[in-house]
């Protein structure tokens, strides 16, 4: 029996991959699921999934006997580690053998997080940029998986655009922190947009977490007032804050993954300039499977999927130059050059074709990257941990 600990659902990444990994692993091996979600179709969104789940033994923390000790669990165990200090999650639950699963940012860790996360039996890192962070810090018995799409919402049979042909309409995804760089893409959308009138910008930038959102305060390129409590009306204001017209973006709530892939498919281009991603940012993933191009830092986690043959890559880097100069955590960050990012967007603009043909590249090279090729790759370390 393999304990897979995650959180389950569709409102986080961490949430997406527990529940992709869970559905996918229970297909190869006898699993059980040690989480603290609740399983409803309410919060996975999708009845038949839910379903698929409650086949799947689920102990929630407050319920399960964990052994006799009531904080153990026999065989091995699949969990989460924290991106920052790759401290376990569930940490009051033991297991005989752990896998740690992480997209690890690189950040600098304490000597007892550190050893902690040495006596694990196997950290699995969710990039290669992750994989070389932890060997930097003395973390060697690591290997890397790369996480999945779902190719059933995310693919580009519907790639040609259905609405708003008439506008260009650049999509930003991800949520609203420093680290993602949306102050990049606002400093670069207001140059763009008052050259072209048809410009539009569509951005999935909600951010439940107000200690994540107040890191935008360290951008020197945008002003920055956020009240994390009216989110929707606070990114009116700091639209309107940083002289952009309103009437040119859109900003959207939570969605669910069918209503995400059918706005990505009326968009024309993807725009990810992000300063450091530990994994391979699952959003930019599922965009580019729904045969979509994108403008896009080629470096940290979006190495593994970014080529630096892409057209549309970002080539020029910046050192980061957060306001407060706490230069040691941003150490392994770049700074994409916002002119580069316009004369992308100029490029894009100018040359649909060429947008046309990236997508369609974009989408049969993440067509080979799903959730079920990655489940299989934990498969086999499992295995090879029990022998």
């Amino acid at each position: 029996m393999i304990y897979l600990f995650f959180p389950i659902g569709s409102g986080s990444g961490w949430d997406t991959c527990g529940k992709y990994l869970s559905l996918e692993l229970s297909k190869l091996m006898d699993v059980s699921i040690v989480t603290a979600s609740q399983i409803s179709p309410e919060y996975i969104e999708d009845e038949l999934e839910c379903y698929a789940l409650s086949n799947i033994p689920i102990n929630t923390v407050n319920e399960y006997d964990f052994d006799r000790q009531k904080k153990r669990v026999k065989g091995i165990s699949i969990r989460t580690l924290n991106d920052l200090d790759l401290r376990l999650w569930l940490s009051e639950i033991q297991s005989e053998r752990t896998i740690g699963y992480t997209f690890y940012l690189g950040t600098p860790l304490s000597a007892r997080d550190r050893d902690a996360a040495g006596s694990l039996d196997l950290i699995v890192a969710g990039s290669s940029f992750c994989e070389e962070r932890l060997k930097q810090v003395g973390l060697t018995n690591t290997k890397t998986v790369i996480q999945g799409i779902d190719p059933g919402i995310y693919n580009p049979h519907h790639a040609a655009k259905s609405r708003l042909q008439d506008r260009f309409i650049i999509f930003s995804g991800g949520k609203l922190e420093y680290r993602k760089g949306q102050d990049i893409v606002l400093k670069a959308f207001k140059a763009f947009s008052e050259k072209h009138s048809d410009a539009l910008l569509v951005n999935a930038w909600f951010n439940q977490w107000e200690f994540s959102l107040k890191t935008m305060l360290e951008s020197r390129l945008i002003e920055f007032c956020f009240d994390a409590g009216n989110f929707m009306k606070s990114m009116v204001d700091l639209i309107r804050m940083n002289h952009i017209d309103p009437e040119k973006v859109i900003t959207l709530p939570l969605k669910t993954p069918h209503q995400l892939a059918n706005i990505f498919r009326n968009t024309d281009i993807g725009l990810f300039p992000n300063r450091c991603e530990g994994g391979t940012n699952l959003m930019l993933m599922e965009y580019m499977a729904c045969g979509k191009p994108v403008i896009a830092t080629s470096k940290t986690g979006h190495s593994d999927i970014i080529e630096p043959e892409n057209p549309f890559a970002v080539k020029h880097y910046e050192s980061v130059h957060p306001r407060s100069n706490r230069f040691s955590e941003y150490e392994e960050w770049v700074e994409p050059n916002v002119d580069e990012i316009i004369a992308l967007l100029e490029t894009a603009y100018n040359h649909p074709e060429q947008c046309l043909q990236e997508g369609i590249k974009a989408g049969k090279r993440l067509a080979n990257m799903t959730w079920e090729k990655a489940a299989g790759s934990f498969h086999e370390i499992s295995r090879d941990l029990i022998s």
